[in-house]
C-alpha cells in the first residue's frame, strides 16, 4: 500500500531508501544494519502483533537513491528462447565497494523459472565474487505475473572483497532454468554459441589503503617479510585442502606493503614433488603499491594428473622480476591431500551403438547404450555415452544432455561435466563413461523423442565443434544421437 518505490534489501543500497523496514527476523540476519538503524536513522513506527514488536520503520532524512538508465543494446541478446537482455549497465558504487549491474528484461515464453547467475572474474578467469538469484522483477514478481509488454530492469549488486586489487575484470552472466538445472543457449548477434554472455570488462579503480588484519578470515603467519621487511606476507584466506590429480589448488594470500616495493615482483609455488610455479605476485604491479598498503590476490596452481595420493604441503617465496628469488625462506602455506584418479583406458564390449563423432580438438565420442530406450511417464530413463579424448585438456568442459521432443523443443536437460570428472583432469586416451538418469514428467506425452548431446568450455559457455566420421561439421554443434527413445502411455 505504499504509494512510493519499494526497493529490495538484495538488489538495492540501505542508504538509498528514505524510509526502511526491519523485521524481527531482518534483526537476527543482519544485526548490523539493525545496530546502525537504532543509532543513525529516525524510528517511525513499530509494528506490534499481540503487544509484541515485530517490525520496525525507519526514516533516513539522509537518503542518496541511485538513478539508472541502462543503456539500450543493438541487438536483444536472447537466453534460450525465453527471456531478452534488451539493456544493461556496469558500474561500480561511488564507494568502490559494490559492482551494480543493471539489465532491462523482456520475456519471450509464458512462464520462465529461471535463476540469474552473474560471475566477476579476473582477466586469468579466476572468480572474485559471484551472485545467484531468481529472476524477478523490482516488485519481487516472477515472470507469470508480468504484463505483456513489461520490459522491468532489477538492479543486481556484488560486494567487492576488502583490498581486492584494481584492475580490469569481466562480468558473465547466465540463466539458468529451474526445472531442467541447465544453462540456457546464448543468441547474441557479437557472439556465437554458448551459455554465458559476456556482458563486458569493468576498470576498477579500488583504494589501496591499510586495513586492520582482524578484518580477515585467514589464517595468520607471523615472521614472513622480504626484502628489508618491505613486503610482508600476512596469512592464508583460502586454500584448497582436497584436491584430485589433475585438478587445481585454489589460494588465496594476504600481503601488506610495509615501505616501496620493486616493479614486477612475482611469487613462486611449490607444490612437494612437484614442479615450481611461477606467477605475478599480483594482478596490479607491486611497484604502484602504496607503502601500508594491503592487498589480496588469489591463484591457481594445477596438480600433475600423474601424482599419487597422499598429503603434500605447499609453500611460496617471492621472487623478482628476473626471475631470482628474494632474500629470505619459503614459506609453509599449509597441507594439500591429493586424490588420485582410477582411469579407464579400454572401450567396454558391449557398448549398443558404437559412434565415432570428434567434438572440437581431440574428444570422441564412442558410443552409446541402449539401442532403443522406451520408458512411461514417471518412470527412469537412462543412457551411457562414452566419450574418449585423444589429448589432454587444459579446461574443464561441460557435456548437455537434451531429451527432445517431435518440435525440437528441450523437454529435460542434464548439463554436468562428462562422467563427473572435470576435463583437465582426463589423460591422453582415456575413457569416460557417462551415466544419465532422468525421472519422466507424469505428464510427459506418448511418443517418439530424440536425444541432442554436446560440450562446452566452462570458462565462456561456447560449445566445441562436432564433427560426423567423414569429417563434416555437424549444424548447431550437438549430436542427435541414434538411440530411439519412446515414451508410452
Amino acid at each position: 500500500f505504499f504509494p512510493g518505490s519499494t526497493l529490495f534489501a538484495e538488489t538495492s543500497d540501505w542508504q538509498e531508501a528514505d524510509h526502511i523496514i526491519l523485521t524481527a527476523n531482518s534483526r537476527q540476519v543482519n544485526p548490523q544494519l539493525a545496530d546502525l538503524a537504532d543509532k543513525e536513522l529516525q524510528l517511525s513506527h513499530t509494528v506490534r502483533y499481540g503487544l509484541l514488536p515485530q517490525a520496525w520503520v525507519y526514516g533516513n532524512p539522509a537518503a542518496q537513491p541511485v538513478t539508472i538508465n541502462p543503456d539500450p543494446l543493438t541487438d536483444p541478446v536472447s537466453f534460450g528462447g525465453q527471456m531478452q537482455l534488451l539493456a544493461q549497465d556496469l558500474r561500480a558504487n561511488p564507494d568502490g565497494n559494490e559492482l551494480l549491474f543493471t539489465p532491462r528484461w523482456r520475456k519471450e515464453q509464458v512462464d520462465p523459472l529461471l535463476i540469474v547467475k552473474i560471475q566477476l572474474q579476473d582477466k586469468a578467469g579466476i572468480i572474485w565474487q559471484e551472485l545467484e538469484t531468481e529472476l524477478l522483477n523490482e516488485v519481487y514478481f516472477f515472470p507469470r505475473h508480468w504484463q505483456p509488454q513489461e520490459t522491468p530492469q532489477v538492479t543486481y549488486r556484488l560486494r567487492l572483497p576488502r583490498a581486492m586489487p584494481p584492475g580490469a575484470y569481466d562480468v558473465k552472466l547466465s540463466l539458468v532454468d529451474q526445472n531442467t538445472g541447465g544453462q540456457l543457449p546464448v543468441y547474441a548477434a557479437e557472439q556465437s554459441g554458448g551459455v554465458i554472455y559476456d556482458t563486458g570488462t569493468l576498470e576498477l579503480e579500488l583504494p589501496l589503503q591499510a586495513v586492520d588484519p582482524a578484518q580477515f578470515e585467514m589464517a595468520a603467519i607471523a615472521d614472513a617479510a622480504w626484502p628489508d621487511g618491505n613486503l610482508r606476507l600476512l596469512g592464508v584466506a583460502e586454500l584448497t585442502d582436497t584436491v584430485q590429480a589433475g585438478g587445481d589448488v585454489h589460494l588465496e594470500l594476504i600481503w601488506q606493503a610495509e615501505g616501496p616495493l620493486p616493479a614486477g615482483l612475482q611469487i613462486a609455488l611449490q607444490l612437494e614433488g612437484a614442479d615450481p610455479l611461477l606467477l605475478p605476485l599480483s594482478s596490479f604491479d607491486s611497484g604502484r603499491w602504496n607503502p601500508g598498503s594491503v592487498l589480496r590476490q588469489k591463484y591457481r596452481y594445477p596438480v600433475p594428473g600423474d601424482m599419487g595420493s597422499g598429503d603434500y604441503s605447499i609453500s611460496a617465496v617471492p621472487v623478482d622480476s628476473s626471475g631470482e628469488m628474494l632474500d629470505g625462506q619459503p614459506v609453509p602455506l599449509g597441507d594439500v591431500h591429493v586424490t588420485a584418479v582410477d582411469r579407464v583406458f579400454a572401450l567396454p564390449d558391449d557398448i549398443a551403438l558404437p559412434l565415432d563423432v570428434r567434438f572440437g580438438p581431440g574428444i570422441r565420442l564412442r558410443g552409446v547404450s541402449p539401442e532403443v530406450a522406451a520408458a512411461a511417464p514417471g518412470e527412469p530413463l537412462a543412457l551411457t555415452l562414452y566419450w574418449q579424448t585423444e589429448v589432454e585438456m587444459e579446461d574443464p568442459l561441460t557435456a548437455f544432455v537434451h531429451l527432445l521432443d517431435q518440435d525440437g523443443s528441450i523437454v529435460l536437460q542434464a548439463d554436468r561435466w562428462p562422467g563427473g570428472i572435470p576435463a583437465d583432469l582426463w589423460s591422453e586416451e582415456q575413457v569416460i563413461i557417462d551415466e544419465y538418469q532422468w525421472t519422466l514428467p507424469s505428464d510427459i506425452a506418448p511418443g517418439a523423442y530424440q536425444i541432442a548431446t554436446g560440450l562446452y568450455t566452462a570458462t565462456d559457455g561456447r560449445r566445441l565443434p562436432v564433427f560426423d566420421s567423414a569429417g563434416e561439421r555437424i549444424a548447431g554443434d550437438q549430436l542427435l544421437l541414434p538411440l530411439a527413445v519412446s515414451i508410452t502411455e
